[in-house]
């Protein structure tokens, strides 16, 4: 879809007004981002529920009893990591790298963690914003009755003809 969006940029800017080429070049993104990232975001999300399911299952039916530590604390690593992006709010929870324990009671800066969904989101928004108001721009050169196409430059033909070079004289001195 980039290069799909890069290839409007770069030939539709010499045939259309920058809003237009800009509005369809957000179009690709637009659709990756509805139709590829949302949903395979949600599904990552209903698999990482049923993980955590099944690991909280297995806890549950003592499958993990009679086992040498560390083995005998059961499966969490699911478990774990659904929490990441949360705000740590149990003392059980690993520390992850930089966290610094002996503050966990005080209020951090960093309470939660940027993941690729927050960028992405943000990157989305910005792109709706751009193809919004490049929308509107496109609707008022219509209303005002104006061309959305760049009109071409007159075409200059250049005449050359050859112009003998001047040959050096080898007799002369």
């Amino acid at each position: 879809m980039v290069l799909v969006a890069g290839g409007i940029l770069t030939f539709g800017g010499e045939r259309f007004i920058s809003s237009v080429t800009v509005f369809l070049a957000c179009l690709p993104l637009l659709f990756w981002w509805a139709a590829t990232f949302v949903p395979l975001n949600r599904y990552g999300d209903d698999v990482q529920d049923e993980l955590v399911r099944i690991e909280e299952a297995l806890f549950a039916i003592g499958i993990f009893e009679g086992l040498k530590s560390p083995a005998d604390k059961g499966l969490r690593h699911f478990q774990n990591f659904s929490k990441r992006g949360k705000k740590r709010t149990a003392r059980d929870i690993p520390a992850q790298e930089g966290y610094d324990r002996k503050n966990d009671n005080e209020p951090s800066l960093r309470e939660t963690y940027w993941r690729v969904r927050n960028v992405v989101l943000i990157a989305a928004v910005l792109l709706v914003i751009t193809a919004g108001t490049c929308g509107v721009l496109m609707v008022l050169h219509v209303i005002k009755g104006e061309s959305l196409t760049v009109r071409e430059k007159p075409t200059v033909t250049l005449t050359v003809a050859p112009v003998p070079s001047p040959m050096p004289n080898p007799n002369a001195k």
